[in-house]
């Protein structure tokens, strides 16, 4: 058996204990060479270096191509219980202090957890991406979806094409919708099978979220968010936009709506879906920064564009293509001035950026 025996050091910094001469029979270190040499106590930098730290710039860990992004998801945390106080919710308390904030946040109806979720991950309504309740029938498949069964697992419940009606609550045209919907005013419950007397409600979700006890909270912190910041309030599908321009992600893909069979290219400023059979791309997505600013004159015609070596010869365009009229001529779907490095620049005069245009679409 062995006995740890530690002396009045503790786990912990005091105000008292920072700046201390380093003691090294103290189980962590608040002295002021901690952080050089690793063993400070958890809470030093929150005690002896202030509240908020500034994270300017992103650490990759180990073993991560790129930093990752964590999305923590509190189910039923309603917007007001953030002003419970440090003493309740510390951890939670100093993200929003250091980090970007909103005074609320608007989730999609209904305000349940797997359509919510699913919005965040799809950036689409539930009416759009089908999952529209926790619990649900389809009529097409005949089978029932719920949090509990195996059939949650079946990938043909999870959508993705968007199909918008305008509406306010974006909660009409999908099929597993059902034809009476009770959207209830606020306090008011329905219930079914319920014995007098006997409620047995303690709270909920899903109501409309227009609702205050609606509301979400969002916390935003690292390296990609302001910091100290207070944003207006929005609805939590614009999130979607936010993780995939974090993470350099597409913002979606878009749909083809034709047969063909295409390979995603990915760069380092846009990513592009190019065609075998056309020998073009099909679209591509980028992100419009306030870096993006770049005037260079027009690039002249077909000696500026490079072989892509990802696509065999065979499908791709050549210098000759499109040359029988001279009318026509090669343009960039992804715009070489908004290139700001010569990695950039170098996918952006790729031949696999171009698509033949008549002269008059291209400026001079």
């Amino acid at each position: 058996m062995c006995v740890y025996v530690w002396l009045d050091g503790g786990f912990e910094c005091t105000a008292e204990r920072c700046g201390e001469n380093r003691n090294e029979d103290y189980a962590c270190q608040c002295s002021e060479d901690c952080l050089e040499r690793g063993d400070c106590c958890t809470n030093y930098k929150a005690v002896c270096k202030g509240d908020c730290e500034e994270i300017k710039a992103p650490e990759c860990p180990a073993g991560f191509v790129r930093p990752p992004l964590f999305i923590i998801s509190l189910d039923g945390f309603r917007a007001s219980y953030i002003k419970k106080g440090k003493s309740v919710i510390p951890n939670i308390h100093k993200l929003r202090t250091c980090g970007t904030r909103s005074p609320h946040m608007r989730p999609t109806y209904p305000s349940k957890t797997f359509p919510n979720l699913y919005t965040l991950a799809t950036g689409l309504y539930p009416e759009s991406h089908g999952i529209v309740c926790n619990s649900m029938y389809d009529p097409v498949f005949d089978a029932n979806f719920n949090l509990r069964g195996r059939e949650k697992l079946n990938h043909r419940w999870w959508g993705g094409q968007p199909q918008h009606l305008p509406k306010r609550l974006h909660y009409a045209n999908n099929r597993r919708i059902e034809d009476v919907h009770l959207l209830m005013e606020r306090k008011w419950l329905v219930a079914m099978n319920r014995l007098p007397g006997s409620c047995g409600y303690f709270g909920d979700h899903g109501f409309d979220n227009i609702f205050s006890s609606m509301q979400t909270i969002f916390l935003g912190y690292g390296p990609s968010f302001k910091f100290r910041m207070e944003v207006p309030p929005f609805e939590n599908i614009e999130l979607y936009n936010v993780m995939c321009d974090m993470t350099h992600l597409p913002f979606g893909r878009p749909a083809v709506l034709f047969p063909t069979s295409y390979s995603l290219l990915q760069h380092s400023d846009y990513i592009s879906a190019y065609s075998y059979e056309l020998h073009m791309p099909l679209w591509t997505a980028f992100t419009i920064t306030s870096q993006g600013e770049n005037t260079d004159p027009p690039l002249p015609g077909s000696e500026c564009v490079k072989a892509d070596i990802r696509i065999p010869p065979e499908h791709t365009q050549t210098c000759d293509s499109n040359n029988q009229d001279h009318q026509i001529v090669r343009g960039f779907l992804y715009p070489p001035g908004f290139s700001i490095t010569p990695e950039s620049t170098h996918g952006a005069l790729l031949i696999t950026n171009t698509v033949p245009m008549h002269s008059a679409f291209k400026s001079e």
